[in-house]
This record gives structure tokens, C-alpha cells and sequence, in this order.
């Protein structure tokens, strides 16, 4: 594995208005990256991302793409510039982005499958209305627990293993607020999301489906760097393990703590967030305090990364 620093990528619910606005004005590499992911969405990503009012990004349809262009367009730039990472993870909508860097798909392949993805999502969460909600302050087995004695409400599981004393559940909206009301029993704290569906539950099946034919017929490559995949919480090093990881992302649960796990077993400890927001820095805090996250999701720190 080569030296430097790893490049994260954050997920669906970093966006906000204006992201990447500063990006794309200075920089021909990012503009050139909104121009491909807009050809595939099938609509202005740019104008998405730039509406002041934010109503564009409520829709998964929409942030999805809108996510990737900009994290893309900030790691289209870093590349330019010489800024290479020595590893990548992605959190849930972000993994698409870390396989890009690493090489195991073109970039106009993966726009056209994150465009899938989001329509495909809302669609399933259209038609099987969900919710997903932060628990705070239990441990794993507890909310495991909470999670299957609210099962006789319907579905509900533990879908990100954030962080310690963070797990996100996933499923039908009266299981959550069932697990929200027995985890607040056993003294945890709940904080509900503003997704649109059960993501990274079996609500979301219908939506794997549609993803795993498009997914069939993408060309898919061995990564280098190599990734740490959220299905599995390990590295994915062979073409054939980044097509099973991604296929089966859309369902499992984001093992968020095992992907940084592997990535500070290389002693890896300086990192950067490609993309809006700081939520991975947050994070990594309380992984592993002694890690530094570095943000590089607008143009001041970009120039300041790039010298």
C-alpha cells in the first residue's frame, strides 16, 4: 500500500445548499465532472446543488447524484494537483465515490449507477414507506436486542455501525419508533433522520434488484489503491469482490467502524473528507482520537491541500 493519506467519502445527509458551488467555479476539473454526472442523472446536478432553498436535495433522486458530483468533482481536483490516496472508504452512497478513486469503475458508469441508484430507492421507499433513526449511547448488543423485541411492529434492524455508542436502525416506521421507545428504556437516546426511506434494510430489496442488473452489465476492475467495503467491513482488493460488495451494499448494514478499523490497521492516521460537510470527522473522533480528518469539500481547503 502506497504512503499518504486515505481518502473518505461521506454519505447521503451530508448535503446542503450551495455545496460545491465554490468548487465548480474555480475549478475546470470539477466542472468537467458536473457536466458527466449531469449527462447521466438526466438532469442539471449543478442547479441541484446550487438551489438556495434546498427543496431539489430532499429528493434521493436527486441528492444522490448531486453527492457524488460534488465529492467526484473535489477528488477530480486533488488528482489533478497530485494528491493521490493511499486507500478510500465511502460511506453508504460515499462507497460509490471510493470505488471511482480506486479505479474498479469508470466514472461515467458509476454516475449512471448512483442515477439508478436514487431512483430506485425512492421508489421502494414510495411504495414501502420507512424511517431510520440514530441510537445513541448503547452498545451494539443492546441495540441488536431493542431491534428484536420491536420486531413484532415489523421490520426493523441495525443498519450503520457508525462509531462506538452509535448504531442506526432501519426499518417500517412504527418498528423504529417501537426500538426508539425500548432503546430509550435501556438509556439510550434516539435521533431520527431525515432520509426519505429504510435504507440499508431488506424495505430496500426491490431497489437491489433494479441495481444488481445494472451493476451486471458495468465493466468492474480490480482496485488500486484498494477500498475498505462497507457490506463487509474489509477490503475489497479483486474485481469480483467490489461487484458482490456493491451489490449487496443497497441491503446490508454500513460496518462504518470496521472500514476505518482496517484503514488505521495500515497506520493510516491522516485522512481526507472529500465531500460537504465534517460528519465523518465527527466520526473519527471517536474511533480514533488520534486520527486527523482534513476537510476537502469546498475551494479553501482544496487550495489549501493543493498548495
Amino acid at each position: 500500500m502506497r504512503e499518504g493519506p486515505a481518502f473518505l467519502f461521506p454519505g447521503q445527509g451530508s448535503q446542503r445548499p450551495g455545496m460545491g458551488r465554490d468548487v465548480y467555479e474555480r475549478w475546470e476539473a470539477a466542472r468537467a465532472v458536473f457536466d458527466e454526472v449531469s449527462q447521466a442523472a438526466g438532469f442539471d446536478v449543478a442547479a441541484a446543488c446550487f438551489e438556495e432553498s434546498g427543496q431539489t436535495l430532499e429528493s434521493t433522486a436527486a441528492v444522490q447524484p448531486a453527492m457524488l458530483a460534488v465529492e467526484l468533482g473535489c477528488a477530480a481536483v486533488l488528482d489533478e494537483a497530485g494528491v493521490e490516496p493511499a486507500a478510500a472508504a465511502g460511506h453508504s452512497l460515499g462507497e460509490f465515490a471510493a470505488w471511482t478513486v480506486c479505479g474498479a469503475m469508470t466514472r461515467a458508469d458509476v454516475a449512471s449507477l448512483v442515477a439508478l441508484r436514487g431512483r430506485a430507492m425512492e421508489e421502494a421507499a414510495q411504495r414501502r414507506p420507512g424511517a431510520m433513526a440514530a441510537i445513541l449511547g448503547l452498545e451494539h448488543a443492546d441495540v441488536e436486542a431493542v431491534c428484536a423485541d420491536a420486531s413484532g411492529a415489523g421490520v426493523v434492524v441495525l443498519a450503520n455501525f457508525n462509531c462506538p455508542g452509535q448504531v442506526v436502525i432501519s426499518g417500517d416506521r412504527a418498528a423504529v419508533q417501537e426500538a426508539i421507545r425500548l432503546a430509550a428504556r435501556r438509556g439510550g437516546k434516539a435521533r431520527a433522520l431525515p432520509v426519505a426511506g429504510a435504507f440499508h434494510s431488506p424495505l430496500m430489496a426491490p431497489a437491489a434488484e433494479r441495481f444488481a442488473e445494472a451493476l451486471g452489465e458495468v465493466k468492474v476492475f480490480d482496485p488500486a489503491p484498494p477500498a475498505a467495503a462497507n457490506a463487509t467491513g474489509d477490503w475489497v482488493r479483486s474485481a469480483a469482490e467490489v461487484r458482490a460488495a456493491a451489490a449487496a451494499q443497497m441491503t446490508s448494514p454500513v460496518l462504518w467502524e470496521n472500514c476505518v478499523g482496517r484503514l488505521l490497521d495500515q497506520g493510516i492516521r491522516r485522512f481526507y473528507e472529500v465531500g460537504p460537510g465534517n460528519v465523518l470527522a465527527g466520526l473519527m473522533r471517536r474511533i480514533e482520537p488520534g486520527a486527523e480528518v482534513i476537510p476537502a469539500g469546498d475551494d479553501e481547503s482544496l487550495r489549501r491541500i493543493t498548495g
